[in-house]
């Protein structure tokens, strides 16, 4: 098995070039951003949906109730 090719750049660490580390700080900031971002992002989505299908299940039902007629009777204790 051949060993891997050599990296053409050097990893963005110290002995990187400037503005190949200038370069790394907005893509991991951005990184960032998106990581907080997404799962919120995610979040508000399901609720929406979940949401969405409450109504429509709620819309199925039926809008007439059925009752039946009760007779209330007050009794005192005189």
């Amino acid at each position: 098995m051949d060993p891997p090719a050599p990296s053409p750049r050097p990893p963005a660490g110290d002995g990187a070039q400037p503005s190949e580390r200038n370069r790394q700080r907005p893509r991991s900031a951005l990184r960032g951003a998106l990581g907080v971002a997404f799962p919120i992002a995610v979040s508000f989505l399901f609720s929406f949906l979940v949401g969405l299908a409450g109504l429509a299940l709620g819309g199925l039902s039926s809008t007439a109730s059925v009752s039946m007629p009760s007779t209330c009777r007050i009794l005192s204790t005189d």
